[in-house]
């Protein structure tokens, strides 16, 4: 079967609501293999850099130091042909990080204090029910679009918890989109993986558009923004999902840092013995009230999405 690969990235703004953007391009493993071998042409060609990495790029700073403006321009242009001329999907979510911290974070538990699950979770959401809209408009003698495989830019302990809960976020799911989402995603170097610079590239000026609008930016856009689509989680989602967490049973005992590493230990043993909790009775309570927390959501952000969907439409 033919192979999918989303490669994710992030961007966050420092201005106006300090919005966090996760974006991501999505092809078949053939197509990323040709476009390696373009990306690589493209930042050789004189002048040349080792890597993309667009906070370099912009500050002329890293593999752009010493460089002129215009002949940054030039490259972050070229780059953005190859991206265009391998034709991938694009998809990406946003977040206010202003208004995640005054709704969501004191209801929840400590590693989702930080709104990067919001976009982790909403990147994989919004791929799948894209990549479900184009499966159901295929004709019925051709063969199924496969599962994406997710591969995003490292986050440290952040991302890690974050696909920590993946398999249980994906029993939630209906089983159409379930069958969507591929094995337990990975988190990658984004000076090693090209996939990840035109990810970077994307979610870079996605953002810079929603700061400062598409002047300047557009000739760019256009190429960077193909086929895919976006989510932007508003602040009704953020307060369902407030009042999630708030209704969970124990989530106050998940309020700290060492709270949360014991309770993440008994995640991992958790899954290591197969999804039984472990022995220990308060990291059991804890744990088991994550797993119900992490259902819930999951169901609640699935509503929000159909009354979304449905008003798209």
């Amino acid at each position: 079967m033919i192979s999918l690969h989303a490669f994710v990235d992030d961007s966050t703004s420092d201005v106006d609501d300090r919005r966090l953007f996760l974006a991501a391009y999505i092809n078949g493993a053939g197509p990323w293999i040709d476009f390696g071998h373009e990306w690589r042409a493209a930042l050789a060609e004189p002048p040349g850099i080792a890597y993309l990495k667009m906070a370099e790029a912009q500050n002329l700073r890293g593999e752009f130091k010493g460089w002129s403006a215009t002949d940054r321009d030039s490259k972050i242009l070229r780059l953005a042909h190859v991206i265009a001329a391998s034709r991938p999907w694009s998809v990406y979510c946003s977040v206010s990080r202003r208004d995640y911290a005054r709704i969501v974070a004191p209801a929840a538990p400590y590693p989702l204090k930080q709104p990067y699950f919001c976009c982790f979770w909403g990147i994989i959401r919004t791929s799948a029910d894209y990549h479900l809209h184009l499966d159901n408009d295929r004709p019925a003698d051709t063969h199924p679009i496969p599962p994406l495989q997710y591969v995003f830019d490292e986050q440290g302990g952040l991302g890690t918890d974050a696909a920590l809960w993946y398999a249980w976020l994906k029993q939630t799911q209906e089983p159409p989109i379930a069958a969507l989402m591929g094995d337990q995603p990975i988190f990658g170097d984004d000076k090693a993986m090209m996939g990840l610079q035109a990810a970077d590239m994307l979610a870079w000026h996605v953002r810079r558009r929603h700061e400062r609008g598409p002047d300047g930016l557009q000739p760019i856009l256009d190429l960077l923004l193909g086929d895919g689509a976006c989510r932007e989680v508003d602040a009704a989602a953020l307060e369902l999902w407030a009042r999630e967490f708030r209704r969970i049973p124990g989530v106050a005992g998940v309020q700290t840092k060492r709270e949360w590493h014991e309770t993440r230990a008994a995640a991992l043993a958790a899954i290591e013995a197969g999804e039984s909790p472990p022995a220990t009775s308060l990291a059991r309570l804890r744990w088991l009230s994550f797993k119900v927390a992490w259902r819930r959501l999951a169901k609640g952000w699935r509503r929000r999405v159909r009354r979304r969907n449905r008003r798209s439409r």
